[in-house]
């Protein structure tokens, strides 16, 4: 059972920022009622994995806490718009249209149940009694924000997952000129409030995303 200030740990201890801009964070998400709250210490609500998976876009779509509720929402807002699947391989369950926030989350509670850490560390000690060096890797998958396109995207195994703006989405496949327009300044007064003219790309990385899905654990909620 993960608590939000085990999520900032982790992410601090991977790095992606100090503890203290981690809980500021965590505290303007909590507030804006994009992840759980009830009570706090002990009491805290426990997180489930659409928590953890806007607490990473959120710490991911911005590097300032106080842009991170509506960064957070634009970002997790984004849809499915583009899927490559590679055959043979394990893939993520998610289809078009289906909101980041939401696709994330089901790659992190896969990645927990696929391989549990316990079931792990067993097959890494059988393979080292092998001689084989106790090397054993899980399916490994990555995902991508770009914060000037207000798009992301979701890679493993050969396949991927593209996520798009609504507003952009729509954009794309406009059929006239005007509608397109139109579109554009909608996307723009949605997104311009924390986008950056900078092509910022951030990603977060295999083992980021099963240190999370293993700290939130099989059993939590979706």
């Amino acid at each position: 059972m993960a608590r939000l200030s085990d999520m900032v740990a982790l992410m601090e201890e991977h790095r992606v920022d100090t503890g203290s801009t981690l809980n500021l964070f965590a505290r303007r998400l909590r507030e804006a009622g994009r992840i759980s709250k009830a009570g706090r210490g002990r009491g805290a609500a426990s997180m489930t994995f659409t928590d953890a998976s806007r607490f990473a876009i959120g710490c991911f779509a911005t590097d300032h806490p106080e842009q991170a509720p509506i960064a957070e929402a634009a970002f997790s807002a984004t849809v499915l718009t583009d899927i490559g699947i590679v055959t043979g391989q394990w893939q993520l369950e998610a289809s078009e249209g289906e909101p980041f926030d939401r696709a994330l989350a089901k790659l992190l509670q896969a990645l927990s149940r696929n391989e549990p850490a316990a079931e792990r560390a067993a097959k890494a000690a059988e393979a080292k009694a092998e001689g084989k060096g106790g090397l054993y890797l899980r399916p490994q998958f990555d995902v991508e924000i770009s914060r000037s396109g207000v798009s992301a995207a979701i890679r493993g195994g050969g396949s991927h997952w593209i996520f798009h703006h609504p507003k952009m989405a729509a954009m794309i496949s406009a059929e006239t000129y005007l509608e397109a327009a139109a579109l554009e300044a909608e996307f723009n007064s949605a997104t311009l409030p924390f986008r950056t003219g900078k092509n910022v790309k951030v990603g977060m990385d295999a083992r980021l995303l099963y240190a999370l899905a293993d700290l939130v654990g099989p059993d939590a909620a979706l």
